[in-house]
């Protein structure tokens, strides 16, 4: 089911996450070295397992998360990028 974020940090073009992408994503708002996160649109895909990848781009990270029925890409922009990283691997593994 699809949850709406809002919030200083999310930008209000899309407001629709997938709902393993909520609690990842209100973490990383709390952290102080994320400035903002820029949620894309959902698409409808088929998983074998939910998973995250990420890249590095010049303003933070480019983020790709799998669910099981659909994914969905976020950018979240940051002034620590290797910090950032690390804390989504840390906070993804324990989910």
């Amino acid at each position: 089911m699809p949850r709406h974020l809002a919030g200083s940090k999310f930008t209000s073009r899309h407001t629709t996450v997938i709902e393993q992408a909520e609690p990842l994503l209100l973490h990383a708002a709390r952290l102080a070295y994320v400035s903002k996160i820029v949620l894309g649109p959902i698409e409808q895909i088929r998983s074998q397992s939910p998973r995250l990848k990420y890249k590095e781009v010049p303003a933070g990270l480019h983020v790709t998360l799998y669910s099981l029925v659909a994914m969905q890409t976020f950018y979240i922009y940051t002034s620590d990028k290797t910090k950032l990283s690390q804390e989504l691997e840390t906070f993804w593994s324990a989910l």
